[in-house]
């Protein structure tokens, strides 16, 4: 993917008018009145001629200089020197930010340099894609300096910032801090603090006289419910969307549904991940299902089918996830016993461990081919289901991703469990992958 990448440094917020400038916003400099500005119903006022000079003079200035000029002046700390590593955020901005959007997006996704232009005027958002990268270098200790670092500078700007929600450097920090929780492998991630702080942001953000929602927020957007949907299953405690709001809006940000192809993170339509999301949270209970649960159960059981008779274009990877979400709601089949959901999920996992053997799991961003892997990993019994899942994980765990290293020790625990309720087996390793044993 190309990354374009200006070689003069241009913030976006030091041109156009001062209400785009303070709300961190791109303006198309439209005088009297700017394009967001109109949207918005905002007064536009605009910079005198010598704070224009001003920002004529910076414009001009050689990028590195730039850098070492922002970072100079506003990070100050002992243990960690944002300046000290210029080169690591190139390497984030050149190697690692490509990496992190689908490779057949849409072309406007493909230019995240809006991204990297916020962090040379915000030093938590410089810190985190620098931590990214020591993650992706093996540098732990780097890692965990600038994880710190971009921790206490985000908390302390939202903590006297009058509108958080509506910077665009605070959501970019967030959404980048979620994606660090998932890279690393050392600790226990986080990802629900981070991904909690996301949602209420794109919750509260202004919505009036939105036409269209830009490629930046889109990107957050998408990025927000891969992390809050898939992630669930790997996190059991992890439950962003009802925490932040159950009946939260995110469809003004998809007013324009492009083909799931051309999206930046998602690999789906998001009522999808939705999906995915209503699935994990009814397949944790542990319970005999309330009349409210079994209501839920029968619209899930209903959209599953929907989905496949509507929307499975025949792709192996579509075909997988409906098999094994229905897996995930045999669990809790409130028609059945323990020793017949078991029957049944032995029945259609066979099919489903043949598409997973011939799936390159490669081709998508790594949480997606997670998912599915993790539901048959965990009933994986015989000898050549659990080669199939070990191939894969091995292969996705090239990225070294601490998400992948997390699932292989939890299928090496479950599948070490005794087997001597065999009739049970399969619903009992699946309630140990779903509480996070």
């Amino acid at each position: 993917m190309q990354l374009a990448y200006p070689t003069k440094a241009r913030l976006r917020t030091r041109t156009g008018c001062l209400e785009c400038r303070n709300r961190r916003k791109k303006c198309d400099e439209v005088s009297p009145q700017c394009g967001g500005c109109a949207r918005k119903g905002l007064k536009c006022t605009w910079p005198s001629h010598n704070s224009q000079s001003l920002d004529r003079r910076r414009r001009g200035a050689n990028l590195d200089t730039t850098i070492n000029e922002n970072l100079g002046t506003q990070f100050r700390c002992k243990t960690f020197r944002p300046d000290d590593h210029i080169d690591m955020y190139t390497h984030f901005a050149t190697v690692v930010l490509p990496s992190m959007v689908r490779p057949n997006c849409a072309a406007e996704y493909n230019d995240q340099s809006y991204m990297l232009q916020l962090a040379l005027d915000f030093p938590p958002l410089m810190a985190i894609m620098i931590g990214i990268t020591a993650v992706h270098l093996q540098n732990e200790k780097l890692a965990l300096e600038s994880y710190l670092f971009s921790l206490h500078g985000l908390r302390s700007r939202m903590a006297h910032c009058v509108d958080a929600a509506n910077e665009d450097a605070i959501l970019a920090s967030t959404i980048l801090l979620c994606v660090m929780e998932n890279l690393r492998s050392g600790a226990t991630p986080n990802i629900g603090l981070h991904a909690t702080a996301a949602g209420v942001i794109l919750s509260r953000r202004s919505s009036s006289g939105i036409k269209q929602v830009d490629p930046f927020e889109r990107l957050c957007v998408e990025s927000f419910l891969y992390h809050s949907t898939l992630m669930m299953l790997f996190e059991p405690s992890l439950d962003t969307l009802q925490r932040v709001n159950p009946t939260m809006d995110l469809a003004r940000y998809f007013t324009e549904l492009p083909p799931p192809t051309s999206q930046p993170i998602l690999d789906a339509s998001y009522p999808f991940f939705f999906l995915i999301a209503d699935v994990t949270r009814l397949a944790r209970s542990t319970h005999p299902l309330t009349d409210t649960e079994i209501l839920m159960y029968s619209h899930l059981l209903a959209s599953l089918l929907h989905y496949d008779r509507n929307f499975n274009d025949g792709s192996p990877t579509m075909r997988l996830y409906l098999l094994t979400m229905r897996i995930l709601l045999l669990k809790v089949d409130p028609l059945l016993s323990t020793v017949e959901a078991t029957e049944q999920i032995h029945h259609i996992s066979s099919n489903g461990f043949s598409i997973l053997d011939s799936l390159n799991v490669n081709q998508y961003l790594l949480g997606f081919s997670l998912w599915p892997v993790a539901v048959l990993g965990s009933i994986a019994t015989t000898a050549n289901e659990q080669d199939i899942v070990q191939g894969k994980i091995t292969s996705l765990a090239r990225r070294q991703h601490g998400q992948t290293t997390r699932l292989r020790d939890r299928l090496k625990t479950i599948w070490a469990t005794p087997e001597a309720e065999n009739s049970e087996l399969l619903v009992h390793r699946l309630h140990m992958l779903v509480k996070g044993v």
